[in-house]
């Protein structure tokens, strides 16, 4: 009677031991694919960029970035890319002047 409960909990601790095994693998799995779907970010290679409001050149100027400005790309549009920095602002740059990393 005592040796098979102890192999029954034997079982039981590989069996959870396995299951949060292959949950962790799965949970890493999914974070790396999210990661690199929604989260795309670029480097600006221009000496200055400006920023609009809107993905045309006759739209308001938000503000200016200089070059190697990191920035989250948010979307493209028509060769332009919708763009965010860390502090909250965003606006539109030409695509030719960010790329992907």
């Amino acid at each position: 009677m005592l040796i098979s409960n102890r192999y029954d909990k034997k079982k039981l601790y590989y069996g959870l031991g396995i299951s949060l095994f292959l949950f962790l693998l799965s949970f890493s799995m999914f974070y790396s694919r999210y990661k690199y779907t929604f989260k795309r970010e670029g480097i600006v290679f221009a000496n200055e960029v400006e920023v609009f409001s809107e993905p045309n050149t006759s739209s308001t100027v938000l503000f200016k970035l200089h070059k190697a400005a990191k920035v989250k790309i948010e979307e493209k549009l028509n060769g332009y890319v919708h763009i965010s920095l860390p502090d909250g602002l965003n606006g539109w740059i030409d695509r030719q002047y960010v790329k992907e990393i």
